[in-house]
């Protein structure tokens, strides 16, 4: 039983089946098993909204990471997000920080979700990408320049851009140590710890706002996929 009642109401619901990640049903199918609202209702815009704000009220929560928001409808969050900063700053939250999880490595595919969906901010999947095709694969360090050029692709330019939140892996897709052993199987504990060094570097002292992966600072290898990384951290 879910609570708000509404929530048990399948009228709120797509009722699609499960996803397949192509077309209409990458925004209308059921999501790894979990029910898919129907985020193009107004009601279930105001009763998402209205469930927020209370975590806001009660707990002080002073951000939200959006989890797979490329998957729901932009209208959503053009309603969602505004009221949902207004009333943080209403509650005395003046820096509330909203950033979507779009699984996307091109800036272009990033930054329409901040020029078109209206979030303020989303994981820099390209960042992780680029120091990744660099640092573990050998790509030319000129990458990472072209990637910072394309910075100016987000709503807001530059300004944004040091806003987004950058990291080198997560529960999802693995730890940077797993890369450089994939990429090289063989390479000594003393190059890997160097090139983890150097990685961590880009990420704490370039552009963004630097976010590790929760063990990565004890030194955990995961070894791929998105269940054994949660399982060790």
């Amino acid at each position: 039983v879910k609570n708000p009642t509404w929530l048990n109401d399948p009228i709120h619901y797509h009722n699609r089946g499960h996803t397949s990640f192509e077309g209409e049903s990458s925004r209308l199918g059921d999501f790894a098993g979990l029910d898919d609202l129907m985020t193009e209702s107004p009601f279930v815009v105001e009763g998402m909204i209205d469930i927020y704000k209370q975590w806001i009220s009660d707990f002080r929560v002073d951000g939200f990471r959006i989890d797979t928001a490329k998957h729901v409808n932009p209208e959503f969050w053009q309603v969602f997000i505004p009221a949902i900063e207004a009333h943080a700053k209403e509650e005395g939250i003046d820096h509330f920080h909203i950033f979507g999880e779009v699984y996307e490595f091109d800036p272009g595919q990033l930054a329409k979700f901040t020029t078109y969906d209206d979030i303020p901010t989303v994981l820099d999947f390209a960042f992780q990408g680029t120091v990744r095709d660099v640092v573990a694969d050998g790509a030319p360090a000129r990458a990472l320049e072209r990637m910072f050029e394309a910075d100016k692709v987000y709503e807001g330019g530059e300004a944004t851009a040091l806003q987004l939140p950058t990291f080198l892996g997560n529960h999802d897709m693995g730890r940077f140590s797993m890369f450089l052993r994939q990429a090289d199987p063989e390479m000594s504990d003393e190059t890997a710890l160097a090139k983890m060094k150097l990685a961590h570097a880009k990420m704490m002292f370039l552009r963004g706002v630097p976010t590790i992966c929760y063990g990565d600072e004890q030194g955990f290898v995961s070894d791929g996929g998105d269940r054994p990384t949660r399982e060790n951290m």
